[in-house]
Order: structure tokens, then sequence, then C-alpha cells
């Protein structure tokens, strides 16, 4: 009775330790794993050949995020089919969280594996600005690991001459408070355009004033200085009328 009681309880604090349900370190937004699907989809119906993901965790601290998460353009949880699919392009990744108790220290890596097409390669991700040592930072990993397999098929065409495909990436995550202004144009100059207008006016002003303060004097006929007597006689116009001398007469 003492071992069978012992066993019950080891069955219960492992049903306990572990979790119901394995849960993606990348995403778990089905919305965005919607939307990646049906970008793929439309590589593979184009292109004719498969792409997805497949994605490897090995949680050794909490045992959280432990297991395997596959997306394909088939559905979420859905690997690509060789049988169904002899040509095939698959960002494989591999993550793994260390105890927190060690000293080892968490990595990432992937790989891309193409199978009947020539696919790109990792170096290929690289030069895009994307590695897989994103996938460790929170903040990086759906963005990168979105954008590393949206870009499998603009870089299947070129390396493998499938018909040209460029599935449009995510370039940044909107904020939460993000919303339509219903306005076109920029949001950059609807914000400051108030300000680019007042400095354009004041260029513009600049531009009128150097033209006036600084053009050339107008031509005019020759230039007749007026010279003044040396000495203690005064200009004409300071001197002092002259007095009336009283007339002459002559003598008899």
């Amino acid at each position: 009775m003492i071992g069978r009681a012992l066993a019950v309880a080891a069955l219960l604090s492992l049903a306990i330790a572990a979790p119901a349900y394995a849960e993606d370190p990348i995403t778990d937004d089905f919305v965005t794993k919607s939307e990646i699907v049906d970008s793929l989809a439309e590589a593979t119906e184009v292109q004719g050949v498969c792409y997805g993901w497949q994605l490897r965790v090995d949680d050794f601290d909490t045992g959280q995020f432990t297991g395997v998460f596959d997306l394909s353009n088939a559905g979420i949880d859905t690997r690509v089919d060789p049988a169904q699919c002899p040509k095939s392009v698959i960002l494989a990744a591999e993550i793994t969280y260390t105890s927190a108790a060690g000293e080892a220290e968490d990595f990432a890596r992937w790989d891309v594996l193409p199978q009947g097409v020539t696919g790109p390669t990792v170096e290929d991700l690289e030069r895009l600005g994307l590695k897989a040592s994103a996938l460790l930072n929170d903040s990086d990993a759906e963005l990168t690991f979105t954008n590393a397999v949206l870009s499998l098929p603009g870089l299947t065409f070129e390396r493998g001459g499938v018909p040209p495909l460029i599935l449009p990436t995510e370039r940044a995550t909107p904020p939460a408070d993000a919303r339509a202004t219903d306005r076109p144009g920029s949001d950059r100059f609807r914000e400051r355009g108030g300000t680019v207008v007042v400095l354009v006016l004041l260029i513009i002003a600049g531009l009128v004033w150097a033209a006036i303060s600084f053009r050339p004097p107008s031509v005019r006929g020759p230039v007749y200085l007026q010279r003044y007597p040396v000495g203690p006689y005064a200009p004409p116009d300071q001197q002092h009328p002259a007095r009336p001398r009283p007339p002459h007469y002559p003598e008899i």
C-alpha cells in the first residue's frame, strides 16, 4: 500500500510540474499565425514550392516552453508533407533555455532546409539582417522569425529560378494605440506640418531680405564732387550774405 501510494504521489507531482499545453515562446497569437499561413499559401500557389517553419524548444528551466511547433502553407501546427510537396523550403529553428541555477547561457540557431529546389541559405537571411540570436530577445523574436519565413519565397526565386513572388515582411510592430487617421498623406508631415510651414516662411523671408540688402547699386550718370574753398572760407551754404556797400559818388 505504501509503495502504491508513493507511485500515485509521484504521478500527481509530474502532472502538476508538466504544463498541460506547451507555450510557443515566439508567438501564440492565432491571428498572426493565420496571416503567415495565408501568405505562404499564396507563395505555394504561385511558385509550386511549399514553405514553413519548424521550431523546437528545450526548456530546462521551467519546462513551460518545451515542445515542437510547426507552421506551413498547409496550416498552423501542420508540417510540410514531402509526399504532397516534392519541392519545399523549411526554416528549422532550435531554442534552448538553460537552467537558471546553471552557468550555461541560452542559445538559438536555425537552418534553411530546401528539398527538390535550390533554396536560400542562412547567409542569405543574415544578408537581410536576420539572425537566429534575435530569437532569444522577447521584443524581437516574433518579428525576426516572421520576417525570416516570409523572406523564403523571394530568396528561393533568386536561388532556384522559381516564379517571382516577394511577400511583404513586417518591418516593425505597430504601437498598441495605433489607429487610422482617415486622412491620406504622411503622418509625420501631419504631426509636424505647422513647424514645417513656419520654417519655410522664415526661409523665404530671409531670402527676400538678403536680396534687398545686398542688391548692387543702380547705374547712374557721373557724379561730380563739390569742392569747397580751403581756408577760413566756409561752404557757400554756410556763408553770411554779403552786406550792401554804400554808393560811391565821384568828387566834383
